[in-house]
């Protein structure tokens, strides 16, 4: 086992998380952290060596990084919340790295194949993904990193896609754009190219008024019902359709059900995916800004 003071958290982190938890996290997914945790703390008998408790080591340790009398109890798990509500993103990036360092040494030293650590990872990457926060447990190079999946510019294209689509009329867009994120956190890509088409292709039926068609049909409607030629699109219009079509094809190449063999489906899965997200972002908005003039 190592010893208290772990290295290579909060100030001395690799890579500094930048930024505030509130930007990312509300109370409830902060306790339904805390109550995952829980869940997958060690407290079991071992052999001569009695009760071996993760709990109390994780406190212990952490409270080498506080000022003295944050953490008053090292069988409590619950006053994590208050470190976690009044923490910086870097702050919560560590207490969760510490929390997993420490349930792996102990899984390694008196639990070897039981799998607690994976399963925490997996469960809590999978919680993060159906809330739809940007941040994955990962293994990088033998270290344990919370890490963003997008980058601010997409975090950025992301919020303004929910502004567009939060009525109503765009229930479906809103509901395939969220499985496409949730899909891609759980590193399902091709489920989230799909759900990212499929976002698109509503998003033009409601647009046009017909919901039987898929996205490149739905567009030559709305190029006669918007004036899409204007100023630059005058002449590159038609690279709006070229980009839909890409779209589409991306989502029907890499189904499991297509009978093409014109490319390895499993390689360069999550930038493929990644780049059909941000297509598909940048077409929504831009196709919108044609709908206000």
């Amino acid at each position: 086992m190592a010893g208290k003071i772990i290295r290579g958290l909060f100030n001395e982190r690799e890579k500094i998380a930048e930024g505030e938890i509130d930007e990312f996290f509300n109370n409830d997914n902060l306790a339904k952290i805390l109550r995952l945790m829980q869940a997958y703390s060690i407290n079991s008998e071992v052999g001569f060596i009695g009760r071996v408790q993760s709990i109390p080591i994780f406190l212990e340790r952490l409270s080498y990084h506080f000022s003295e009398g944050k953490i008053k109890d090292f069988y409590d798990l619950s006053q994590i919340y208050n470190l976690f509500i009044n923490s910086n993103l870097n702050e919560f990036s560590s207490i969760v790295e510490l929390f997993v360092i420490t349930l792996g040494e102990l899984e390694t030293q008196h639990f070897r194949g039981a799998n607690i650590t994976n399963k925490f990872m997996e469960e809590f990457n999978n919680l993060l993904a159906i809330k739809t926060i940007p941040f994955r447990l990962d293994v990088i190079k033998d270290k344990i990193f919370l890490d963003r999946i997008n980058s601010p510019r997409e975090e950025e294209m992301k919020k303004e896609i929910y502004e567009l689509i939060n009525s109503t009329n765009f229930n479906e867009v809103n509901i395939h754009f969220t499985n496409a994120l949730i899909n891609f956190a759980k590193r399902d890509y091709p489920e989230s190219i799909k759900e990212s088409y499929l976002a698109l292709e509503k998003y033009l039926n409601v647009c046009i008024g017909n919901h039987k068609l898929d996205a490149l049909k739905s567009y030559e409607e709305f190029e006669k019902k918007f004036d899409v030629e204007r100023g630059a699109f005058k002449i590159y219009h038609k690279k709006i359709k070229e980009k839909i079509g890409l779209v589409y094809n991306l989502r029907s190449d890499i189904s499991d059900h297509s009978d093409k063999e014109i490319f390895d489906r499993k390689d360069f899965l999550e930038e493929t995916a990644r780049f059909q997200l941000n297509e598909v972002m940048n077409l929504i908005i831009l196709l919108d800004s044609f709908k206000k003039k």
